[in-house]
C-alpha cells in the first residue's frame, strides 16, 4: 500500500473515530426542568397560573416531557340547627386545566382532563380531578350546641407523560412559552338526620403544574475530537508533502 493510500486510511478512521466520538456523545439524554406555576384562592374561580417555558429546539431531539398537575383545597365548615341534628357534612371540589395556546389545550383536554364533574347546578366538562373532602359527623340542636365547625381537606397529584405527536405543542424555536389557568367548583354536602340543619363552608384550593422535558442533546464535537481530527488532517498533509519531495529527487 503507498503512502497516500495509507495516509488517506488513517484520515478517514480519525474522521470516523471522530463521528463515532461525537454521536456517543448526543445519544446521552438530558433532562431539563422548566419549572413549574400555582395559584391559590377561593373556589368557584378561574385564575391564571402562569407560563411555563416550551422546549428549546436548538438544544436537541425532543423525546418526552412529563407534566406534574395537582391540585388541593382547604374547607372549613360550620353546621348548624334550631332542632337537634346529626348527619355527616363535607366538600366536594372540582379543578379544570386549560390553556390559550391551541395545541397545548389539546394535550391537556386529553391527557390530563379525563372527567366530567357535576357540582350543584354549575358543571366542569371534562375536569381534572373531582375530589371529596374529610367527611365529619355532627350533632347540633338546642340540647346540645348551636353550631359545630369542622375541617374538610383533599389533595391529589399525577404525573402525566407526553410522548409521540404530542410533543410538538411543547417545541418551539428558541424556547417560547405557554400559559395554564384552572378553573374549580365547590359545593358542600349535607345528610341531614332530623331537624332543621344548614351548612356553609369556606374553602380555598391550590392549583399546581410543572413540566420536565427528556431529549437527547444535539451533535457536538468536543475539543479532543476535534484535535484529533486535525491531526488526522495533518498526517495527509505531511505524506503527500513527503511524496512530493521524492518525486523531485528521483
Amino acid at each position: 500500500m503507498s503512502i497516500t493510500k495509507k495516509a488517506a486510511l488513517a484520515a478517514m478512521l480519525l474522521c470516523g473515530a471522530t463521528i463515532t466520538a461525537t454521536s456517543a456523545n448526543a445519544a446521552t439524554p438530558i433532562s431539563l426542568d422548566a419549572g413549574s406555576v400555582s395559584t391559590s384562592g377561593p373556589t368557584d374561580y378561574a385564575s391564571l397560573l402562569g407560563n411555563l417555558a416550551k422546549f428549546d429546539s436548538s438544544l436537541g431531539a425532543l423525546t418526552a416531557a412529563y407534566l406534574t398537575v395537582g391540585y388541593s383545597f382547604q374547607s372549613t365548615i360550620t353546621v348548624s340547627a334550631t332542632t337537634d341534628s346529626t348527619g355527616r357534612v363535607r366538600t366536594e371540589s372540582a379543578a379544570q386545566f386549560l390553556s390559550s395556546d391551541a395545541g397545548v389545550k389539546s394535550v391537556l383536554d386529553t391527557l390530563v382532563n379525563t372527567t366530567s364533574a357535576g357540582i350543584g347546578t354549575a358543571d366542569l366538562s371534562p375536569a381534572a380531578y373531582d375530589l371529596l373532602g374529610t367527611s365529619s359527623i355532627y350533632s347540633v340542636g338546642p340540647s346540645s350546641t348551636s353550631s359545630q365547625i369542622f375541617a374538610s381537606n383533599a389533595s391529589t397529584s399525577q404525573v402525566f407523560a407526553i410522548t409521540g405527536a404530542s410533543l410538538a405543542a411543547f417545541v418551539a424555536n428558541g424556547g417560547g412559552s405557554f400559559d395554564v389557568s384552572a378553573k374549580t367548583l365547590t359545593g358542600l354536602l349535607l345528610s341531614a338526620t332530623g331537624g332543621n340543619a344548614a351548612a356553609a363552608q369556606q374553602t380555598s384550593a391550590t392549583s399546581t403544574v410543572g413540566i420536565r422535558y427528556e431529549y437527547v442533546a444535539a451533535p457536538v464535537a468536543e475539543p479532543a475530537t476535534w484535535a484529533l481530527m486535525i491531526l488526522g488532517f495533518g498526517v495527509v498533509g505531511y505524506s503527500l508533502r513527503r511524496r512530493s519531495a521524492t518525486l523531485k529527487l528521483v
